[in-house]
């Protein structure tokens, strides 16, 4: 039986939380791979580990995922006027 996935989790007039896509990978590494963005986070994450995680979020949208260590959500928020 297929499971359909919902585009959005969550959207307010100005903000969308979504799944994380392929396409948002490259942009997300480095966010959670820069030590200024991540220096109240727990630091910065090693940029293979966040890569893997994040295809495969992007690959099992529905599963669970997140960063154990310091169980911190790896989401995506997005501003409407920049989609």
């Amino acid at each position: 039986m297929a499971m359909s996935v919902q585009p959005h989790i969550l959207e307010t007039e100005r903000l969308i939380l979504r799944p994380v896509q392929a396409s948002d990978i490259p942009a997300l590494v480095d966010l959670w791979s820069d030590p200024d963005v991540t220096r109240h986070m727990g630091g910065p994450r090693g940029r293979d580990m966040l890569t893997q995680n994040f295809q495969e979020t992007a690959r099992y949208p529905l599963a669970e995922t997140y960063d154990s260590q310091f169980s911190a959500s790896l989401r995506c928020f997005f501003e409407r006027s920049k989609l």
